[in-house]
């Protein structure tokens, strides 16, 4: 596992909570002005994605943690299940988070959330009859994104279900018990470092990490107490690390070689 740090200074300083997570009416005021300001053309299509998909990660993994149960079941209830184990090279993986989804005209659902227990099962059950797709994306593991396979898991970024691939979706029969449903993960690479402003750390500002070249959203990290951020589960390649969120205090910036930029709609170059 490859593992990188690096520091970002950011310029203007906030007063910002140092709890580290959302409320859920938090979330949905996000999404809600991210959505008005999409339709007035105030932000690219491609930064209303990459900001959703961020909030996606948070509301999965805030979801899981605030619960107390092994899984969270959100979609209708049946008499089916699934069940697998978890591993990474071999090895039984405890306490990482699954998603369920079912595909739905123009996207998909999350109907439900599991967790893996210490021998790297799982178990996700009261289930309707229908097709499911199961993924492993939550942004504080070590592990790579993955969506469930009948040919093996997959790798995948900002995962969802190709309606051409037929491998990837469960079809559930009313109480049905479908078992060997098995993830094997692949562990990712770690970018971390901190975040500062006129050399005082920052809490709990998010450093987005986009992939080289396509800009595909990869993961963020959140800077804690003392401003230090962690993304882990990447992929091997070339990223650039970003603070461009228009609902924080600072000036957008991108990490260089050269020491941090500030930048207006952020777009490398060779030095980020």
């Amino acid at each position: 596992m490859k593992y990188v740090y690096i520091t970002l200074i950011v310029l203007m300083a906030a007063s910002v909570d140092a709890n580290n997570s959302l409320t859920d009416q938090q979330i949905s005021a996000e999404r809600s002005v991210l959505n008005d300001l999409l339709n007035e053309d105030h932000i690219t299509r491609f930064d209303y994605n990459q900001r959703i998909a961020m909030l996606d990660h948070l509301e999965l993994s805030q979801k899981i943690n605030n619960s107390k149960e092994s899984q969270v079941k959100l979609g209708p209830g049946g008499t089916a299940s699934i069940s697998g184990t978890v591993q990474a090279e071999g090895i039984n993986q405890s306490d990482v988070t699954l998603a369920l989804y079912r595909p739905v005209p123009g996207g998909s659902e999350v109907v439900g959330y599991g967790m893996s227990g210490s021998a790297g099962e799982f178990t996700i059950d009261d289930l309707a009859a229908g097709d499911y797709f199961l993924i492993i994306q939550a942004r504080d593991d070590d592990f790579i994104n993955a969506i469930w396979s009948a040919t093996g898991t997959e790798a995948c970024v900002n995962c969802q279900q190709d309606p051409a691939n037929s491998n990837n979706i469960i079809t559930l029969t009313d109480a049905e018990t479908r078992i060997g449903v098995d993830m094997n993960l692949t562990v990712g690479a770690t970018i971390s470092g901190d975040v500062t402003a006129s050399g005082s750390p920052v809490i709990n500002i998010s450093v987005l990490i986009r992939e080289a070249g396509s800009q595909d959203f990869h993961g963020f990290g959140t800077t804690d107490t003392n401003g230090n951020y962690t993304a882990k589960g990447l992929p091997a390649g070339d990223y650039n690390a970003y603070i461009q969120d228009f609902g924080d205090d600072y000036v957008d910036a991108i990490w260089s070689t050269s020491g941090t930029e500030v930048c207006i709609n952020c777009q490398p170059d060779a030095d980020n």
